[in-house]
Formats: C-alpha cells, sequence, structure tokens
C-alpha cells in the first residue's frame, strides 16, 4: 500500500491511544491485525483504503480461512478493520464500511476433555500438609464422587459435613451425598475450631483469596 495509506494507520493508532486512552497491549492487537490486511492488501494490488471494497474483505475472510486460521482469529481482525473504517468515514476518506456486514466462518465447539480415572485418583492421592489443602482436597472429593455442582458444594455448612448427608437440588430438593472423605472431614473439623467464628455459618467463597465455602 502506498504512503498516504500508512500514514491514516499512524493516525488511527493515536487516535486509538490519545483519544480513546486504549492500552498498550490493546493497541498491540489493532496493530498486527491491521499489519495482516496491509499484507493482503499488498498480494491484491490494493493500494489505498479507498480501493478497499466488500469483495475483497470477503476475499481476505476466504484466504485466512485456507490458511488454517481460526474463526475467532478471522473475527477479532474483522473487528478492528470495523473500527479502522469507521475512522476513516469519519475522516472523510470512506463513504461507507466495507467491512461492516462480513462474518467470519465459525468455530466449531469442542467438547472439554474429561479426566480419567488414573488421573483424578492422582488427584485425590495429593498430600493434604496443612488444612486449606486438607479443605480442597475435601471439596474435590466430595465433587467427584457426588457429582455435585459448584453452587451445591459452596452452599454446604459444616454442619452438613456428615457421612451421609443431603444437599439442595436446584428445584429446592434434597438428594442424598455418598459416603466419601470421611478422614479429611475429620481433619477439617478438628482445624475449624480454630476459627470459631466461621463455624455458625458457611466458609465464604472467595476462589482468589483462597477461601471457598464447604
Amino acid at each position: 500500500m502506498d504512503t498516504d495509506a500508512h500514514n491514516w494507520l499512524v493516525d488511527f493508532n493515536r487516535y486509538l491511544g490519545e483519544q480513546r486512552r486504549l492500552s498498550p497491549h490493546t493497541l498491540s492487537n489493532y496493530s498486527r491485525d491491521l499489519d495482516a490486511i496491509v499484507r493482503f492488501c499488498d498480494g491484491a494490488g490494493i493500494n489505498h483504503w479507498t480501493q478497499l471494497n466488500v469483495a475483497a474483505v470477503r476475499a481476505y475472510v476466504a484466504q485466512s480461512h485456507r490458511r488454517g486460521l481460526s474463526g475467532r482469529s478471522i473475527q477479532r481482525t474483522l473487528s478492528s478493520l470495523r473500527s479502522f473504517c469507521r475512522f476513516l468515514i469519519k475522516s472523510g476518506q470512506l463513504a461507507s464500511n466495507p467491512a461492516q456486514d462480513i462474518r467470519a466462518p465459525k468455530t466449531p465447539h469442542r467438547l472439554p476433555h474429561s479426566l480419567d480415572v488414573d488421573r483424578v485418583q492422582k488427584l485425590l492421592d495429593g498430600n493434604a500438609d496443612d488444612w486449606l489443602d486438607q479443605r480442597d482436597l475435601a471439596m474435590m472429593e466430595l465433587m467427584y464422587s457426588s457429582a455435585l455442582r459448584l453452587a451445591e458444594l459452596v452452599a454446604l455448612d459444616l454442619q452438613h459435613a456428615r457421612v451421609v448427608g443431603a444437599v439442595d437440588h436446584q428445584q429446592r430438593q434434597l438428594r442424598p451425598v455418598p459416603q466419601v472423605g470421611r478422614v479429611v472431614h475429620r481433619q477439617l473439623h478438628a482445624q475449624s475450631r480454630q476459627f470459631a467464628d466461621m463455624t455458625a455459618g458457611p466458609f465464604q467463597a472467595v476462589v482468589n483469596a483462597g477461601m471457598i465455602g464447604l
């Protein structure tokens, strides 16, 4: 692309940084996405942004898809291009946005991989040296053995920590909890006596602070 086209990229980057006050990381993402468009335009013989049309944007999407670029990456580049074209429209360089109605191919949804029995057993056999590790081990064992939902787990109180108990289902019904984690539960109860103010209610779920309901 010619010098004037590159100058508009510089102006757009300055606009994002000075007026919209975007972070350096976001600015870097914009630059990387638009550089990909510039490389495509150079290969397609497009010398200026005024020559960029809907057909050219569609051709870029098709080319990127053939090269194995994911739908999410293509969509992000299109989003950056749409923002840049809106800037060019406000600046009087374009009359319309050629990327406005272009969508990237859908990325197929992948199912999460589940842990096999051996890996789960290795996880549950981990050392629990302090009361926080013991608590975490009890939670993992309880969730895996009882198929508890996270909401059910964090709603448990110490008074529910029995060998066999019940939890509230999302329809407010009770369902039994199998016998699990007896040794770890005893250790948790022993340690929890040091925190008398916490025994009257559930351990509050603040995951990032290292606490979660049990």
